[in-house]
């Protein structure tokens, strides 16, 4: 569900990554 920005799951370190 997209928050304010976009933002895509890093699945090389395991983390949400904001896209501007």
């Amino acid at each position: 569900v997209p928050i304010k920005k976009a933002a895509h799951l890093d699945l090389s370190n395991n983390q949400l990554v904001s896209i501007p």
